[in-house]
């Protein structure tokens, strides 16, 4: 005799993360009148949340395409800002505008060579949106 599981309650939501890790870029963002002219390597991570109206479909219609959230990425990483912060607030509302049904958005922009004499880090600015 087969034992079948018990069918999975109906209430709650299913949540779906999807990130994209160290997308490089080069950009013109920067204070410096020289940063803006000779440009940088920047990192953008992501992360989109979102409830899932049927987690067990394997449609694309259902989720977010990785794909979008990168052209989103590029778009907005390519319009020259003075603030990181700014490219990354940018990043999270064109997310939003594109995906109404996003519970939280965290993007990260990483300035892979900081232009500070003596410095051999990396400098990064997180934005995040939750409802």
């Amino acid at each position: 005799m087969t034992q079948q599981n018990p069918p999975l309650p109906r209430q709650g939501t299913t949540l779906m993360k999807i990130a994209l890790r160290g997308c490089r870029f080069f950009a013109r963002h920067g204070v410096m009148p020289h940063e803006r002219v000779a440009g940088n390597e920047f990192e953008v991570s992501l992360e989109a949340v979102y409830a899932s109206g049927d987690p067990l479909s394997d449609s694309i219609a259902d989720t977010i395409s990785y794909a979008d959230l990168y052209d989103i990425a590029r778009s907005e990483m390519e319009q020259p800002s003075e603030l990181l912060e700014n490219a990354a607030a940018r990043i999270v509302h064109a997310v939003r505008r594109r995906w109404p049904k996003v519970q939280s958005v965290s993007v990260t922009v990483v300035k892979v060579s900081p232009p500070i004499p003596g410095f051999t880090g990396t400098a990064e600015v997180t934005c995040q949106f939750s409802v």
